[in-house]
């Protein structure tokens, strides 16, 4: 029931979210640049091969260090 109520409350909140994201672009003209951004849609130069490492907790982090120096 919450899950529900949760979601129709964001489908509402689009439009106004929407409004306010063209409103503020069209006042700075840098923001407008990075709205792809930020709903995660960008595209940047690479060096060469990547590996993307994620960790949430500390230990994680610990642990994934090794594999990072290598």
């Amino acid at each position: 029931m919450y899950r529900f109520l949760y979601s129709c409350l964001i489908y509402l909140a689009i439009p106004l979210i929407l409004v306010r994201l063209l409103k503020r672009s069209i006042k700075e003209e840098g923001y407008r640049r990075s709205i792809k951004e930020r709903f995660g849609c960008f595209r940047s130069e690479r060096p060469g091969e990547m590996v993307w490492i994620h960790s949430v907790s500390a230990g994680e982090t610990i642990a994934a260090a090794p594999l990072v120096k290598r």
